[in-house]
């Protein structure tokens, strides 16, 4: 199992906002975990986790200044990372 396409860094620039990590992996169904700051994530209101075949989404909704961090999804071992930005953030 490896990864297609890896996570994108985000960058949202109107809060709130909405940031979408997605990857593509070449093997259809297999499991991922994701994190935020090495801290698992589950899913909730403000974070949504699709897996759609080999596609494996998360959706951040109602992004603040609080969300800017590491974002990374694990599968099989393998792992890829992305930042979300906020802008504007002071």
């Amino acid at each position: 199992m490896d990864f297609v396409r890896k996570l994108s860094d985000v960058e949202v620039d109107q809060l709130p906002g909405v940031a979408v990590l997605e990857c593509e992996l070449n093997k259809p169904d297999v499991p991922v975990q994701w994190f935020r700051d090495n801290k698992p994530l589950a899913p909730s209101n403000k974070y949504k986790m699709l897996d759609d075949g080999p596609v494996h989404k998360l959706t951040i909704t109602d992004v603040d200044g609080e969300d800017e961090g590491v974002y990374s999804v694990v599968a099989s071992g393998k792992k890829s990372e992305a930042t979300v930005f906020v802008e504007g953030r002071f």
